[in-house]
């Protein structure tokens, strides 16, 4: 049996019945590591060797070695052969045997653990006996010469000793002169030497002391590190499984009575620390003040100021001697606390259950770590008092007194800035909330602007944030010297709870707040929502800096454990409490819904007796479940694919309610006058919302500097190129604008024409001339497009529109032109962008809250305030209730119709004013729209896709446009233009044909579907 490297027996450690190893024991096993060290020549050389054998053995006589190992060798054999125990075995319970005394939790007896230590005893002395007899008696020998060397190094003594026998002989030696002495004076100076000769023979002998005591730190530094060691040892053998978790528990419990006498050392030192230093041998008063001057004191003076500055010298280095006692030992407590701690994790399910319950081993733990945590407390409260001291008194050293002063003052400059801040910032924000609340939007609004929100969270959350900031740089500034100390720890820890819950519940009540019905009111369900949180955080602050103090006292220990433990058990009353508070909230909340799921009707059924605790919990379940996805909605719904998730979820709900819904009364439709207002192609005299003010920038920046620049403005039909366009004609003075024609270059030299006042017939080189004469520095042309064809040879008619203009010639004038995103793409694949246009700014789809805005914008133009009551998915508690449900069915509409419309102003506008109707003669009611079922167009055959494709690529193409660009027989192109046109898929003007605004986004989605457009489906 291996017995490990025991170098010192334990005071109190042992092995009881309830596992903690008795001396006996622990004795046998130090026995046999010193006949190993004696082996290896380092055994101690305090120790005799025949201590450790018999005491009639003589090492020395080979007869009697020879008998003492042939009879150990026989016991050994027969005790592992006969009586079938493997090496390393237990003893067998014999008949004649009581069995154990006790058992550890691991399954080892009492009797077994001494069987195995007189094992190995035995062993260790049969091996060392058997050795032969010259390496026997060189052993022996050898560790005799370790004696007399260790002898002789101290024969001479340290120079405290020496210092000590010098001042007896000086005091002799006085003692002499004052026998011999003529006068009383003269025997009188000399008998005080002779008395500080004395105290001079003390002092050495204190300090002597002092420099034993000094020596013996180190064995507390080595016994920690050793102990240290066997821990990191075994906890690698357990990971590897190549150790038993009986070993851990022995460990352990080994661990713990040395824990104990290091933390009652510790104890110790610390009420020494008061007495430090006052027993130091001093010289006192000189007993010559009296004598008369003429007697010749100078020896006796300067001897008296000697023993006074060694007495200073001694006092100091006893105090700094006791505070580094203190400190060694509170690191070998902290280092024998982190093994034990080590281990917790390995041991057995019977020791771990009894140090972590509530039984006498675990009561015994958690006192033993209570009183651990005060001592450790005490220790760094003394220390920190010392380093206070020191640094007040001026004790450290100049640079560090200049750098505490420095930090002083920063920490000081900090304080008195955080003071203005905080005034300041009061005032500000105060003016910010008042300010948000003037600019708050919309008639009757119940819901607070983004900005409005975020300086009411701003204000509750103030004061917490401040202190917690402040608190982190005053730790910053001051350095790791002050903010690793204990006590700076143990504030930042129970700053951070105490602050950090106030911030958690300050956010947590304004987000409810914001998703809340009653929000910004002081109702009785905000107060409970407070209430409720208020609580909630207060149990668990007081829960979590338990936790997190015990963790940094002593460890996740007994104490640890039992405070988790009754985090649980906290949280059912705290639960219950909660509960009863809100249930007629809950239950109010799900008596006022018309629409009753079947977990409501089963909790309105179940109020009264014994199932009302549980109808309760499941009721209160059901109401956060529902604020919870409104909570998440609100806060995933800037994403765009979460807005079309909400977007088809809102659709589903409309369409099932409208169902249920049958009794409603008839709409009408709105009026002629303001059906056609709300037409796509109508010109609108607002400022268009989505255009981005860095595109609005570029083009300011190209229209002013003139350096013939032309600038393509790429965007899908309805994107709102043609009403940019017509903005930019009203901002430059003497713009030219002109829209070309769907007819190619001969209708558009003849539209440029007449633009310049030379009619339809006007030659190239009139042309020409006129734009000379005019002079224009902006030339704006709408619907370019219209020049190309998807065909070889396509771009022939743009290409001559622009050297009609001179685009290539003239260098002062600025040409900006509009293009649809899908003739561009022809156009990029043809030639590239930059040979044609020196500038490409792209008009991206419009976001949500853009078309928003765009639909308000135009129904408030019309004096049109629409109403979504038809669009309610819930039925309203009360007047504020319904208020918000019908902001946020106002919100959802907006939002499928962005969905639907792909960001695409002109269609979003199209299916609002298909979703309008009259409800009585003013009253202007949103319906759900009808989306187009695109079950036919998705059957088409290919030839008939292709036509559609073309009319979407030419815009106001005629039927010879078709056939040029498809290259399809005629027969089949005129049969696809009649199918397309008889299913309203296509519009007719003039002969030409374009798609029509209700199947617009249906079409273009089905092409990009079948790989017929380039580019990505809105």
């Amino acid at each position: 049996v291996d017995a490990g490297p025991i170098t010192t027996a334990p005071t109190d450690g042992g092995v009881t019945d309830g596992g903690v190893l008795v001396p006996f024991i622990v004795e046998l096993r130090l026995t046999a590591q010193r006949i190993d060290d004696l082996s290896n020549e380092r055994l101690d050389v305090t120790v005799e060797p025949p201590s450790l054998f018999r005491v009639d053995l003589d090492l020395l006589n080979d007869d009697q070695v020879a008998v003492e190992a042939q009879r150990l060798s026989l016991i050994l054999a027969a005790t592992m052969g006969d009586a079938g125990i493997v090496d390393g075995g237990t003893a067998p319970d014999a008949g004649g045997s009581s069995g154990p005394v006790g058992m550890t939790d691991a399954g080892v007896s009492i009797d077994d653990e001494l069987w195995d230590a007189q094992l190995a005893l035995d062993r260790a002395r049969e091996q060392f006996l058997a050795l032969p007899a010259a390496k026997r008696i060189a052993l022996l020998d050898r560790h005799g010469e370790r004696q007399r060397e260790a002898e002789e190094a101290g024969a001479g003594g340290t120079d405290a000793e020496r210092r000590a026998k010098r001042a007896a002989q000086e005091r002799a030696k006085s003692l002499e002169e004052a026998k011999q002495a003529d006068t009383a004076s003269l025997r009188l100076v000399a008998e005080e030497r002779a008395r500080l000769n004395g105290v001079q023979e003390l002092q050495a002998k204190y300090d002597h002391g002092l420099q034993r005591a000094d020596k013996e730190l180190s064995a507390h530094v080595d016994e920690a590190i050793e102990w240290g060691a066997k821990v990191i040892e075994l906890v690698e053998k357990l990971k590897r499984g190549e150790a038993a978790p009986a070993q851990a528990d022995l460990l352990y419990d080994m661990l713990t009575p040395r824990l104990k006498l290091a933390r009652e050392d510790l104890a110790r030192a610390i009420a020494a620390l008061s007495q430090a230093g006052k027993d130091a041998p001093s010289a006192g008063p000189s007993r010559l003040a009296d004598l008369d001057a003429k007697v010749d004191q100078t020896q006796a003076a300067a001897l008296h100021q000697e023993v006074d500055e060694e007495h200073r010298r001694l006092r100091d280095r006893a105090v700094e001697l006791a505070w580094q006692r203190a400190e060694i030992l509170n690191r070998k407590m902290e280092s024998l606390r982190h093994a034990r701690l080590a281990l917790l994790p390995f041991l057995s399910a019977g020791q771990d259950s009894s140090l972590a319950g509530l039984g006498a081993p675990g009561i015994a733990q958690a006192t033993e770590e209570t009183r651990l945590a005060l001592v450790k407390i005490h220790f760094h409260g003394r220390a920190t008092t010392r380093w206070v001291a020191k640094l007040v008194g001026g004790q450290r050293d100049r640079s560090a007194a200049v750098g505490a002063a420095l930090t002083t003052g920063k920490v000081l400059l900090i304080l008195i800035v955080f003071a203005g801040w905080r005034r300041y910032l009061r005032r500000r924000v105060q003016h910010w909330r008042v300010a948000a609340r003037d600019r708050r939007g919309g008639k009757g609004a119940l819901r607070a602007s983004h900005w409005e929100a975020w300086v009411s969270l701003l204000l509750r959350v103030r004061r917490p944030l401040e202190w917690l900031l402040l608190f982190a740089l005053v730790l910053w500034l001051v350095g790791p010297d002050v903010s690793a100390r204990l006590e700076v720890r143990l504030l930042w820890l129970i700053c951070g709870w105490v602050l950090g819950g106030r911030l958690v519940v300050g956010v947590l009540d304004e987000l409810l707040a914001r998703q809340s019905f009653l929000s910004r009111r002081e109702t009785e369900t905000s107060k409970l929502r407070l209430r409720s949180l208020r609580l909630v955080a207060r149990v668990t602050v007081m829960l979590g800096l338990t936790l997190a103090l015990t963790d940094e006292l002593v460890g996740a220990g007994t104490i640890y454990r039992w405070v988790t433990w009754l985090c649980w058990l906290v949280a059912l009353p705290v639960g219950a409490l909660i509960l009863r508070w809100w249930r007629p909230t809950v239950f109010k909340r799900l008596e006022t819904r018309q629409h009753h799921s079947a977990t409501a009707h089963w909790v309105l059924s179940h109020r009264q007796g014994w199932t009302r605790m549980v109808a309760t919990l499941l009721g209160s379940t059901y109401v956060f479940g529902v604020a919870l996805a409104r909570l998440l909605q609100s806060a995933f719904g800037r994403f765009d694919v979460t807005r079309r998730l909400l977007a088809y979820w809102f659709r589903r709900e409309i369409s099932r309610k409208a169902g249920e819904d049958d009794q409603q009364a008839p709409l009408e439709d709105i009026d002629e006058l303001h059906y056609a207002a709300f037409a796509p192609d109508q010109p609108s005299s607002e400022v268009l919302p989505a255009i981005d003010d860095q595109v609005r920038a570029r083009l300011d920046t190209a229209l002013v500097e003139r350096r013939g620049q032309l600038i393509a403005l790429v965007g899908e039909r309805g994107s709102g190129k043609s009403t940019l366009l017509a903005e930019l004609a009203d901002r430059c003075d003497g713009a030219l604008s002109i829209k070309c024609p769907p007819g190619g270059l001969d209708e558009f030299r003849e539209a440029l024409g007449q633009a310049l006042g030379l009619g339809e017939a006007a030659t190239d080189p009139a042309i020409r001339r006129r734009l000379t004469e005019r002079g224009s520095a902006v030339v704006l042309i709408d619907d370019v497009h219209r020049l190309v064809r998807s065909r070889i040879g396509g771009l022939e008619a743009l290409d001559g529109a622009l050297a009609l203009l001179g685009v290539d010639q003239v260098q002062d004038r600025t040409w900006v032109v509009t293009v649809d995103a899908v003739t561009w793409r022809y156009v990029q694949r043809a030639r590239g962008a930059q040979p044609v246009f020196d500038e490409v700014v792209r008009l991206e789809p419009w976001p949500e809250s853009r078309i928003a805005q765009l639909l308000r914008n135009r129904s408030k133009a019309l004096g049109i305030e629409p109403s979504f009551a038809r669009l309610l998915t819930e039925d309203p508690i009360d007047e504020l209730e319904r208020n918000a449900l019908l902001e946020r069915a106002e919100t959802n509409y907006y939002r499928l119709l962005w969905d639907y419309a792909g960001g695409n102003p002109a269609v979003a506008l199209w299916f609002w004013r298909e979703s309008l109707r009259l409800a009585g003669e003013t009253e202007h009611v949103v319906q759900l729209f009808e989306a187009p079922v695109t079950d036919d167009l998705e059957g088409l055959p290919d030839h008939a896709l292709f036509v559609l494709r073309a009319i979407v690529q030419i815009d106001r193409a005629s039927s010879d446009d078709v056939l040029a660009a498809t290259k399809l027989p005629d027969p089949r192109v005129r049969e696809a233009l009649r199918y397309a046109r008889l299913r309203g898929y296509l519009e007719v003007v003039e002969d030409r044909y374009w798609v029509s605004w209700a199947w617009f986004r249906a079409i273009t989605r089905v092409l990009h579907r079948r790989h017929l457009l380039g580019g990505g489906p809105a």
